[in-house]
Parts: structure tokens; C-alpha cells; sequence
């Protein structure tokens, strides 16, 4: 019985296709993908990432994914742009291989295995594709030319096409660069981190073709001005730029404090995994009786007094206060006129410039003596085997269905162990669209999706009420479906606690943006 080609590998591939605006050609792309690798690379997933498509793509890409499991849909809103587009798929990838390509047709899925076959040789670490005859008009060409020259001026890389859509990465290499650009320079940054990290790369022609169908955006003058604004501040950043490996191979050597911070946050972990297990216990959380608010019964699953939740506004002595004080001031206002009325200007202007001096003070305070706790990440990577302690993270959702594949690919992204991780997604009881979606991703045993019980006030911190109830994780954590964590966040937060003692109860992240260039209000 035949039983067909040889596959050329056995490793898993996840294949990320960025798409913008290309109805045209995404299904042709996705059926070519498909196609090809069910023999080269059976095990493979297809991730589309539609970058905030104004066309058909968003719908075409969701039917397919709707009759293949091996794809899926991220949907980035509002676009990101291209490195944006790319990030996303990389974070939601769940397989060893990375491999990318345009959805526009100009290249040749089959050309694939002129990277796999050198990859499986051992030729390299990284396999780069490049376009043996690009079909580009010629200025673009010139373009490219131009761009490639100071590229390899800045960076000194010897890459024949850094933009070349068609390159072939072990996934834990693109975890350590750790990307950031969400534009035209996202080539440029992780292959200059991989030079920096020794990684080997091996380099292929491919096949390129016009453009059949679509339009180019690359050339846009918008797009070439932002590029060249990444350029010179990736230039910057990359000057202090180390690798945060997880292998032990691509870590720096220790310094002498780093040792020894390191061996005493292990004896900090040890003693409190210790002193958990004599004196720790799981409470037990009966669950909150309703409140009654304006004569209707509201479960808002926290066990604080009503005095204490934000259901009800004022207390009954706060509102006497505040009537009183009203039709005081109205009486005065009867009474005195203009002049209260200036006298109550001048108040309320003092108040303001009293709270500008303070922030202004505050402000000054914070370049001398930054309040920011700074956890070395090679520290961190050498507590790999730490006696950690357990963690509930609490993700509420609600109609979040789009952007569920990259969250779920932030969260797996974690550095923590599994087994002492227990992420719980929150969802409404109206919302079965994102509950079916979680569902559908084959999720590891720590991931588990809690239905809230419908009722009124349908918050967020209403939902994470009802989540704590079932939380059994010594420290708690909140994420929303935007974010996409620092991998090491977790244990930085721990080590964080062991710096400051008891007295610490809570550590609140640095805020970042992964599309800061997407307009001006991002910045």
C-alpha cells in the first residue's frame, strides 16, 4: 500500500501568516500552506493574524479556521502594523518551529523545504530565506537596496534580504529576543539580537513573484517614515541590549552579587515554601450574601460590608453632609451674591494649585529616588528550580472572542511552573461565544473557564470577586485580555514581596505598549 512521501520533518511547525486587507489571496494562501505541509511538516498549525482588516479577510480567515482545526484566527484591533501583526502570531504559537510568511502570494509555500532540509542537516540555527529575482517595481527595489545598506551599516548585519517574509526559527530563539518593534524593523531587531546571542544562520534563495492580486502597502510614506523613526531608536536600545535565555548556554556568566542575591532569594523561597507547609491552609469561602441596594438584591460575591462597596455611593450621614453643605452654600449664595461667588472661585482655584505643587513635588521626588524595584533577569533564570509558591491569575472576559488566541498565547508564554499555576478565565454567563472560543484551544490543566452566575452589575471587579472566591494560589494576579505579560513577570513579582518583607501587600506592574507607533495618541 503506498503510503505517500517521506515527511521532511517531524517537528512541529507553526506557520504565521500576517494579513492586511487581503481577501484576495488570503484563502488561496491558507489552501497553499495547508496543502504543502500536510506532507513536508504534518505537524503543523496555521495562525492568520488579521492586522485590523477594513475588507473581507476577518471573515474568510474565521470560516476557514471553522472548517480546520489547524487554523486559527488572531485578530488584532485596532491594526498594529506589521511587527505588531508578527509578534502576535509569535506569542500564540505553540509549536517548536516558527515560520512566517506574506499572505499576499508573491511566495512559494513550496520553497519551504528548501529551509527545512538545511535546518534537519544542522546546517544552522535560523534559516533565512532570500528573494533570488525580487518582483518588485524597480523603485521599490531601489528602496530596499538603499534600506538594506544602512540597515547592515547600523547593525552589521551580513544578511543578503532582512525583510525577506520567508524565514524559519526554533520558537524558544524568538521567546529570548523578545521582540518589540510593531513595524518595518521587526526583521532588523531580532535578527541583530540573534547575531548578539551567536545564534547560527544559514541563508536560501526563494522564489518571488508580482503581485497578482491586492495592494502594497509598504512603499506608503507613512509606512517608510515610521521605519526609519524605528531604525534609529532600535540603534539606541540594542547598544545596552543582553539576552534573557532560558538555557543555560545563552545566559551571562554571574557576577559575584548577582551569586549571591541569587543563593539568598533561593533561602528566602525555601524558608517560606517551609513555613507554608506547617502553617499554611486553604480558607474556606462560603459564598457572600446579597446585598440589597435600592430595594433590589444584588450578589456581588464580595465579602466586604455594603458600607464598604462601591454599590452604594453615599452613606446615609455622607449624603446629609453633602445636602447640608449645598444648601448652605446656596442660602449664602441668596444671601451675599457676587461675593461668594468669588470667594468660592478662589477656593477652588487654591485647591488646584495646591494639588499641582504636590504632583509637581511628587514628580521632582521621583528622578532622585525611583520607587521602581528592579529584579536582575539573569537572577531570575538561575532560580529555575526555586521552591516557588502558587499563583492564581484571574482573567476577566467579556465578548473578547477576537483576541482570545493572543491571550492565550501570552499566558502560555509564562515563565512559572505549571503546577503551581492556576489561570482562570472569567466569563459572563451571557457570553458563550468567548467560553466556546477558550474551549476550542485545548487548554493544558491549569487553564480552567469559570462561568460567572448571571446577576446585576455586571463589572469586572464583580467577576474577580466570584474568581477569588475559587482561587487557591498563595498570591493573585490580574490580567486583561489586551495584555501580553513580561514571561518572567511572575516570579519577578515574588521576588519583589521576599525584597520588602510582611509589610508588602502589593506590587503593581510597570505599564508598556506594544504599539506605540500605531498613532498619536499611542506614544
Amino acid at each position: 500500500m503506498f503510503a505517500g512521501p517521506r515527511p521532511l520533518t517531524e517537528r512541529g511547525i507553526s506557520v504565521i501568516l500576517p494579513a492586511w486587507n487581503e481577501e484576495a489571496n488570503i484563502e488561496d494562501t491558507v489552501y497553499a500552506v495547508i496543502g504543502t505541509l500536510q506532507y513536508v511538516a504534518p505537524n503543523f498549525e496555521v495562525i492568520v493574524v488579521d492586522d485590523g482588516s477594513t475588507d473581507r479577510t476577518s471573515e474568510i480567515a474565521d470560516a476557514l479556521a471553522a472548517t480546520d482545526a489547524r487554523v486559527r484566527v488572531i485578530h488584532n484591533r485596532p491594526n498594529r502594523g506589521y511587527g505588531g501583526a508578527l509578534a502576535a502570531g509569535f506569542a500564540a504559537a505553540e509549536k517548536e518551529l516558527l515560520f512566517f510568511m506574506d499572505s499576499d502570494g508573491q511566495f512559494d509555500i513550496n520553497d519551504i523545504q528548501r529551509l527545512i532540509l538545511p535546518y534537519e542537516a544542522g546546517d544552522a540555527e535560523v534559516i533565512l530565506g532570500y528573494r533570488a529575482h525580487r518582483a518588485d517595481p524597480p523603485l521599490r527595489k531601489l528602496n530596499a537596496l538603499a534600506w538594506k545598506r544602512l540597515v547592515s551599516l547600523l547593525f552589521g548585519l551580513q544578511v543578503r534580504d532582512i525583510d525577506c517574509a520567508f524565514k524559519l526559527i526554533p520558537t524558544r530563539l524568538m521567546r529570548t529576543a523578545a521582540v518589540e518593534s510593531t513595524g518595518a524593523m521587526i526583521n532588523t531587531e531580532f535578527l541583530a539580537k540573534f547575531a548578539r546571542m551567536g545564534v547560527t544562520m544559514h541563508q536560501v534563495p526563494v522564489n518571488h513573484y508580482p503581485r497578482a492580486k491586492g495592494t502594497a502597502t509598504g512603499a506608503n510614506i507613512g509606512v517608510i517614515f515610521r521605519a526609519f523613526r524605528e531604525l534609529f531608536g532600535l540603534a539606541q536600545k540594542l547598544r545596552t541590549w543582553s539576552p534573557d535565555a532560558s538555557d543555560d548556554d545563552r545566559n551571562p556568566p554571574m557576577t559575584p552579587n548577582q551569586a549571591t542575591l541569587t543563593e539568598s532569594y533561593r533561602a528566602c523561597l525555601t524558608h517560606r515554601a517551609m513555613v507554608r507547609s506547617t502553617a499554611y491552609s486553604q480558607p474556606t469561602r462560603p459564598l457572600p450574601v446579597p446585598m440589597d441596594v435600592n430595594e433590589t438584591r444584588i450578589q456581588t460575591f464580595s465579602t466586604l460590608p455594603k458600607r464598604f462597596s462601591a454599590v452604594q455611593t453615599l452613606t446615609r450621614p455622607q449624603a446629609i453632609v453633602l445636602v447640608t453643605l449645598v444648601l448652605g452654600w446656596a442660602a449664602g449664595l441668596a444671601l451675599w451674591g457676587a461675593p461668594l461667588l468669588i470667594g468660592t472661585v478662589a477656593a477652588v482655584t487654591l485647591v488646584y494649585l495646591s494639588d499641582l505643587l504636590i504632583t509637581t513635588w511628587l514628580a521632582a521626588r521621583t528622578l532622585n529616588h525611583s520607587p521602581e524595584i528592579h529584579v536582575d533577569d539573569v537572577v531570575v533564570n538561575a532560580l529555575a528550580g526555586a521552591a516557588w509558591p502558587s499563583y492564581t491569575i484571574l482573567c476577566p472576559l467579556y465578548r473578547e472572542t477576537e483576541v482570545v488566541p493572543q491571550f492565550l498565547g501570552a499566558m502560555r508564554a509564562l515563565d512559572y511552573p505549571a503546577d503551581k499555576l492556576e489561570i482562570l478565565f472569567l466569563t459572563e454567563a451571557d457570553d458563550q461565544a468567548t467560553r466556546l472560543a477558550l474551549l476550542a484551544m485545548d487548554l493544558p490543566p491549569h487553564f480552567q473557564v469559570v462561568t460567572v452566575p448571571d446577576g446585576e452589575l455586571r463589572t469586572k471587579p464583580r467577576a474577580c470577586n466570584y474568581g477569588l472566591l475559587r482561587a487557591k494560589g498563595e498570591y493573585v494576579v490580574i490580567y486583561d485580555a489586551e495584555d501580553i505579560p513580561d514571561p518572567l513577570q511572575l516570579k519577578k513579582a515574588v521576588l519583589a514581596f521576599a525584597n520588602y518583607g510582611e509589610d508588602l501587600a502589593c506590587v503593581q506592574a510597570k505599564l508598556n505598549f506594544y504599539n506605540p507607533h500605531q498613532n498619536l495618541l499611542t506614544p
